[in-house]
């Protein structure tokens, strides 16, 4: 009697053994899922917000009535106003490149930010931010000197960097425009 009691018993704590397994399967199962759709989340909140960003400043160069042109032959040390756009005819900025790189702490944050209620675009995106390149499209000199007076015809460059919801999520857009000033 006793021998069939801890037969029964062995068998129950078996079960309850491989439940537990089941079940703790089904939960990490579950906790995998809920992360990969907030990454997902996440990535589709960093790359929204790079697409307004690229929005803004392609709008911010079709209207800006001047250009700023920087001094250094990487463009760093110009600042950006709210009027101007970035002109760096002798560099056209890459992803990889160190300079370009250097240019996102000046770049310009996303103006949709100024919301009334900021908590608005806190879904959306963690502070986007924009820089526009350009070159001319032309080399001879007489269109050079134009180019750099902010007319002619240049080839611009939007950067937009953007982060999602918790940082994870990093986007960096970059789109081509032909302007003709």
């Amino acid at each position: 009697m006793n021998r069939q009691r801890g037969q029964t018993l062995l068998i129950a704590l078996l079960m309850l053994l491989a439940l537990s397994i089941l079940a703790l399967g089904n939960l990490r199962s579950g906790l995998l899922l809920d992360n990969s759709l907030a990454e997902t989340r996440d990535y589709q909140a960093a790359l929204g917000g790079a697409d307004s960003a690229i929005s803004e400043a392609l709008a911010r160069t079709r209207y800006s009535p001047s250009m700023a042109v920087g001094e250094a032959d990487t463009c760093i040390s110009t600042a950006q106003n709210q009027q101007q756009v970035l002109l760096c005819d002798r560099l056209w900025l890459e992803p990889e490149n160190a300079a370009s790189s250097a240019l996102l702490p000046r770049a310009r944050t996303y103006r949709g930010n100024d919301l009334a209620n900021p908590d608005q675009l806190a879904e959306l995106s963690s502070a986007p931010r924009w820089y526009v390149a350009a070159q001319c499209e032309s080399r001879s000199s007489s269109a050079m000197a134009d180019c750099l007076a902010g007319n002619g015809t240049l080839l611009l460059q939007m950067n937009a960097l953007s982060t999602g919801i918790t940082d994870q999520a990093l986007v960096r857009l970059q789109e081509y425009a032909r302007v003709q000033r």
